[in-house]
């Protein structure tokens, strides 16, 4: 396992693994939560070699998961437990009106 203090922050996140945790803080509480690798690489568009880079990349895209992360927490039944799971789908791009790209690719193999 590799502890690491992220800069500027005084959360650690830590690799178990391929998944990295950390912590995010919502409505004064501080709420656990974990990304898969295949998550992370998609949103850092970057193949993963080890935990070394695993780590770069969480660093250099945290705002962004930790947005989606936040997300999925307020979306999340309220008695659920344990972290906040972040996998490939919850990091899909979305369309202006919120709807995951793969539903607008679907709308248009439906239209042709």
């Amino acid at each position: 396992m590799i502890n690491l203090h992220t800069l500027g922050s005084s959360s650690q996140i830590f690799w178990i693994e391929r998944r990295i945790f950390f912590k995010i803080t919502e409505r004064s509480r501080s709420v656990s939560c974990a990304i898969s690798q295949a998550a992370l690489e998609q949103v850092s568009n970057h193949r993963c070699a080890g935990q070394a880079e695993a780590l770069a990349s969480f660093v250099a895209c945290r705002g962004r998961i930790e947005a989606a992360a936040r997300r999925k927490f307020l979306l999340r039944y309220s008695g659920s437990r344990g972290p906040v799971n972040l996998w490939a789908d919850d990091l899909d791009d979305r369309s202006p009106e919120g709807a995951p790209m793969m539903a607008v690719r679907l709308d248009w193999a439906e239209a042709a």
